[in-house]
């Protein structure tokens, strides 16, 4: 004979909903004072600047926005009248590097006689500011190579001031990083 289960009925259970949080709700405006720690380091014998140079040369390529510099610069260029101290290819690159680092260098060449004869973009991305101020120099890849230092007074800055330090100048656009880094994902 067979035996059968004893069955008993239960109620069925009410769903129940588990609940947590991140912390309280942050304004953003609240950190914008991330800038104001930026510094620039005194390595060896010259300044770094207060953000990452080969960053901003990332960023540059990571977003259409940026196509605006190229139209910027293209102006610039289209109004640029060529001068026999400085070339076209030399003023586009200077142009360049103030845009996409706020920051730009012309190196002055002179002859035997002490006669600027030539006008020469130095790569901002590169380019240093010394101890003093008044000197600047070109770093080279490699860990252990030594940066080229230009004379005192060979090297003219132009730069996009900053308000919380006086080495470096910063690009106009660098409130915008965040949102460029967030639609680097989207529109790859």
């Amino acid at each position: 004979m067979r035996k059968t289960k004893k069955r008993t009925l239960t109620a069925p259970q009410k769903p129940s909903v588990d609940a947590f949080t991140f912390g309280d709700t942050v304004p953003v405006l609240d950190r914008r004072e991330i800038f104001d720690y930026l510094e620039c380091s005194l390595i060896d014998n010259y300044y770094e600047p207060p953000i990452s140079f080969e960053g901003l040369s990332r960023l540059f390529r990571a977003a259409a926005y940026h196509s605006a510099i190229y139209v910027k610069r293209n102006i610039l260029s289209s109004t640029f009248v060529p001068h026999k101290l400085l070339s076209r290819q030399d003023f586009d690159r200077f142009a360049l590097d103030f845009l996409i680092f706020g920051n730009a260098y012309l190196e002055r060449r002179k002859n035997g006689l002490n006669k600027t004869i030539e006008l020469k973009s130095i790569p901002a991305k590169l380019t240093r500011r010394g101890e003093d101020l008044a000197t600047y120099c070109l770093l080279h890849a490699g860990f252990d190579s030594v940066p080229f230092t230009f004379q005192r007074g060979q090297v003219f800055h132009l730069l996009e001031p900053d308000i919380n330090q006086e080495i470096y100048g910063l690009p106009e656009y660098l409130a915008a990083m965040t949102a460029i880094l967030l639609n680097k994902p989207v529109a790859q």
